[in-house]
């Protein structure tokens, strides 16, 4: 009795016509739709990311943390979203650099430039190069940018806004 009840690998599969070439090309079809669905969010997010970014940064330079009593706009941030220390830092760095650099700022809006192309660029970007950047950027995957880059100097070499690590020490020494 028990093994009636059980069933075969194929049981619930309806049979096409046409046989295991048919269901092959369906499955194929099937995988080309949700490859090109994968892309077409992927570039979407692109945009959205950017919209995002391009309003905190527009929050960021209206000085919304001392509106809203906290002392940087990644601590508001991260507050306000519920985000990692490390992301909303992140977000406020790139924010800054995608108001500074439009043509960055447009290209990733686009969708044609994936969030982390942006980021390394951002590294290296300046007033003078950014055009050629962006170009590059639209030629090479990220792998062959990090090889073309390589050796370049980084455009500016800053602190954090806040220290990465702090450190608090007792009235009694410990």
């Amino acid at each position: 009795i028990r093994d009636s009840f059980r069933s075969t690998p194929n049981s619930n599969r309806q049979t096409i016509p046409g046989g295991p070439a048919m269901t092959a090309a369906i499955e194929t079809e099937r995988t080309s739709l949700l490859i090109d669905e994968l892309k077409h969010h992927h570039r979407n997010s692109h945009f959205h990311r950017a919209e995002m970014l391009n309003a905190l940064g527009q929050l960021d330079e209206a000085d919304i943390a001392s509106q809203r009593g906290e002392t940087s706009t990644a601590t508001w941030l991260k507050r306000e979203l519920n985000l990692a220390t490390a992301t909303a830092y992140e977000y406020v760095h790139v924010s800054r650099g995608l108001r500074r650099f439009r043509l960055l700022y447009e290209t990733f809006r686009s969708g044609i430039m994936p969030y982390s192309t942006m980021r390394l660029l951002l590294r290296y970007m300046h007033e003078q190069n950014e055009e050629e950047l962006v170009d590059l950027a639209l030629i090479h995957g990220y792998s062959e940018l990090e090889q073309v880059l390589a050796g370049s100097d980084p455009a500016e070499e800053r602190e954090p806004e806040e220290p990465v690590v702090t450190a608090k020490f007792r009235t009694d020494g410990m």
